[in-house]
């Protein structure tokens, strides 16, 4: 059972939710949105600059929209120095690289054969450096969160053992803005400990308890979940 950043971070939230996500393996409606799709083509943009292999829009509104979206990204690119150094063939190494480690974190073939796994968006290679990019679209600086990257970091540290330290960029395209942290052996050390710790207590849970919340009332697993008597009235 591999697991990715956003199944931990799912049991983190809610070890019920991911209960009925991963284990009984519920199906819930999933509605598609033209917001969800525009997020999409930019990732294909960006993963493909510059070239532009075919994309079949669903809706269309985002395909009438296409060439503004291609005509900004090209000036996002253009005009961010940072994103055009990113994209120099001389300093890219990979887009959407995918990755599979064991419980050693040595890193392995396939899905079946890991424990962690995960998709990085970029990954650069600039002097002793080595540079992780996540792209966003539709989201502010406010509600982000560099812990996915330093998930990442796990592959980077075990497979660069000269490299020591790490550039980790959350890039928020439509803003053209970005956060940025560097990390060392010494923050990936914490993050592995962290990570390998979290994995053990899902792999050793057998109740699956639900975080009783507020926000239960917007979860797609409510109905399934209301056997367990949630009381959501506070307290007076």
């Amino acid at each position: 059972m591999g697991f990715s950043y956003s199944k931990i971070s799912l049991y983190e939230r809610c070890p019920k939710k991911y209960y009925f996500k991963y284990i009984e393996k519920l199906q819930v409606p999933f509605e598609d949105k033209p917001v969800f799709e525009k997020g999409r083509f930019i990732h294909h943009i960006i993963e493909h600059y510059p070239e532009l292999p075919e994309f079949n829009f669903k809706f269309k509104e985002v395909e009438d929209k296409k060439i503004d979206y291609l005509n900004q990204i090209n000036e996002f690119i253009t005009k961010n120095k940072k994103a055009k150094f990113f994209l120099d063939q001389n300093v890219l190494l990979h887009r959407e690289k995918e990755f599979f480690l064991n419980e050693k974190l040595e890193e392995v073939k396939t899905r079946e054969e890991s424990i962690i796994n995960g998709i990085i968006d970029y990954v650069g290679h600039y002097n002793d450096n080595i540079i992780l990019v996540d792209w966003k679209t539709g989201m502010s600086q406010k509600y982000a969160s560099l812990n996915q990257l330093k998930f990442y970091s796990l592959y980077i540290f075990n497979n660069f053992p000269s490299i020591n330290k790490l550039k980790v960029f959350l890039f928020f395209v439509e803003q053209d803005e970005y956060i940025y942290e560097e990390l060392t052996r010494a923050d990936y050390k914490k993050t592995e400990e962290k990570y390998l710790k979290l994995i053990h207590t899902i792999l050793d849970d057998t109740e699956y308890k639900c975080k009783k919340a507020e926000d239960c009332m917007r979860c797609e697993y409510y109905e399934n979940c209301k056997p367990f008597k949630i009381n959501l009235t506070k307290e007076k």
